[in-house]
């Protein structure tokens, strides 16, 4: 008789455990296939394959981060028309784990690559994943195209990369490269994107850096990088500096030149913005403010206009390039 009731108590122990397996399961499958939508940027390369371009969107995005950031990953290999791949089509990305703000990617590669084209795709990466908003550094590893981890010859891979290390940024130094460094914002020769690149200040301005780089956005960049970069504001002569006032750094506009578009007064806002203080541009014609801009959001959108094509002459007015 005993053994008889303890029958259905043990049955009802094996149901109960059974339910909790198919509970914790359904729990873990709910977890792993929750999402949410996200802002991230991702960082491509301009068409020479000279500098990284980011570009802002939104997406749907696993919660999970390291399922997240493999995602992203991946559309690196992806680029908007116009711009390059920074990871060759091909290149398995392993997300290996997350942990204290730290994240382990493995990346096989298809072909070894030079040192340009490993500096992008480092640089890709990692500023990549920082746009997760959770992420401050990662550990990369590479691999041949057998799987097997090979040294890099151009990189130091032996410590965790930062969005701000120095090897990953657009650079561009002009003999000596000394003196304080600042952030112009350029245009990429079709005129749809916006290009950061850090730039030695002329030794005239160190005591005037907001001026200093409102002059050298106003002269575009370098002749050497002709084909790369083009300018992002008009080359008008009357165009000029009106100083600074709370915060506002003000530019005069001509009288006789329409109100600038959005892509112009973008550039302004992004390379004047970045000094401390800064919180805003403001663009005046004969004493009456034109236009407007505090630091915008994003350097590019993938899904916004395209930029304006910068005529060659001050006095014509911009134009948007048929889509």
């Amino acid at each position: 008789m005993t053994r008889r009731k303890r029958k259905p108590k043990r049955l009802g122990i094996v149901l109960l455990i059974l339910l909790l397996l198919v509970a914790g399961a359904a729990w873990g499958w709910f977890r792993a296939t929750r999402t949410i939508t996200r802002d991230i940027t991702l960082y491509y390369t301009d068409a020479q394959a000279m500098y990284l371009v980011p570009v802002s969107e939104e997406r749907t995005l696993p919660k999970d981060q390291a399922k997240a950031l493999a995602q992203i990953l991946d559309a690196l290999s992806q680029p908007p028309a116009g711009l390059q791949a920074t990871l060759p089509k091909g290149t398995v990305a392993e997300v290996q784990r997350i942990s204290n703000a730290q994240a382990n990617v493995s990346l096989q590669l298809p072909a070894s690559m030079g040192s340009g084209g490993e500096r992008l795709l480092a640089g890709a990466v990692v500023k990549t994943a920082a746009s997760l908003g959770t992420i401050r550094e990662v550990r990369l590893q590479l691999r041949d195209p057998q799987g097997n981890p090979y040294e890099s010859q151009h990189l130091d891979l032996s410590t965790p990369l930062t969005p701000t290390d120095p090897g990953i940024e657009n650079l561009y130094l002009d003999g000596a490269g000394e003196g304080l460094m600042v952030t112009l914002y350029y245009a990429t020769p079709d005129g749809r994107f916006l290009v950061p690149l850090r730039r030695p200040l002329p030794p005239a301005y160190r005591s005037q850096p907001l001026e200093g780089s409102f002059q050298l956005l106003m002269a575009g960049p370098p002749v050497e990088l002709n084909g790369i970069l083009g300018p992002s504001v008009p080359a008008d002569p009357g165009i000029g500096w009106g100083g600074v006032e709370d915060g506002i750094a003000r530019i005069l506009w001509p009288p006789d030149r329409p109100a600038p578009n959005e892509h112009v007064l973008r550039a302004f806002a992004l390379t004047l913005t970045e000094f401390d203080g800064i919180r805003q541009v403001s663009l005046t014609q004969q004493g009456q403010e034109i236009a407007s801009s505090a630091r915008p959001k994003a350097v590019n959108t993938a899904n916004g206009a395209p930029a304006a094509r910068l005529s060659e002459s001050p006095a014509t007015e911009s134009v948007y390039p048929a889509r």
